[in-house]
């Protein structure tokens, strides 16, 4: 939250304060375009972790693919989009040797790294704006058979925007370098998917996201035809 004040004291042209942590009735106001809460949360994210960036991007992509697929509600869709943005806003308070360690963590380490999500759903329910972000925000790392973190719910214990959102941001991740792992090719990635059906990922998803990308790629190569 106080990386997120300097970014937007900065962008208001400096040389002035701002609340780090302001109370709900002075929050500082979320515009509809261009910079704001949501975007100084970003920016506070990509700038400790610049891989975010692509990451979310590839996260909205696919949310607003699925949301047009399974025909959400609007209001469903736009805090599904809310909640790719800012999944991954508590890793904000990890720390960067974790965050950015160029190899496996041990488990010291991943305890830690976990503590994001928790992180990332205080930041979420503290800001009134971005509230209806809270379930998938909170819910992204659960798995179906109950084995994800941080709550171990198992199967629609999940609420569904979890579930999506743990498709959609397992499969970016899998797709993108990191410090710790060299990007999967799609075909791997969708390999992974499969075998994590029903363990990992509610099947049902997968199988709608799998018809997503297939979606996708017909419509590119319509495109190069």
């Amino acid at each position: 939250m106080a990386d997120t004040a300097l970014y937007e004291a900065k962008r208001m042209g400096g040389k002035r304060a701002l609340r780090a942590l302001p109370s709900q009735e002075e929050a500082l106001p979320l515009r509809t375009l261009g910079f704001g809460l949501l975007q100084g949360l970003m920016n506070a994210l990509v700038h400790k972790d610049p891989c975010t960036k692509r990451h979310c991007e590839d996260n909205v992509h696919y949310i607003e693919l699925m949301a047009e697929r399974m025909g959400m509600p609007a209001e469903k869709a736009e805090a599904l989009r809310k909640a790719a943005l800012l999944h991954d806003v508590g890793k904000i308070a990890i720390p960067e040797d974790t965050l950015l360690k160029p190899g496996p963590l041990d488990d010291d380490e991943w305890a830690v790294m976990r503590q994001h999500v928790r992180f990332g759903e205080m930041i979420v329910r503290g800001i009134a704006q971005i509230a209806d972000a809270i379930e998938p925000v909170a819910t992204h790392h659960e798995r179906y058979d109950g084995a994800g973190y941080p709550r171990g719910l198992k199967g629609e214990e999940i609420p569904i925007l979890g579930r999506i959102l743990a498709v959609t941001d397992a499969y970016s991740a899998m797709t993108q370098d990191r410090p710790y792992q060299k990007a999967l090719s799609k075909k791997d990635a969708i390999n992974e998917l499969r075998m994590g059906a029903a363990t990992q990922f509610d099947p049902e998803i997968v199988d709608i996201f799998l018809a997503v990308l297939k979606a996708e790629e017909r419509q590119k190569r319509k495109k190069v035809a």
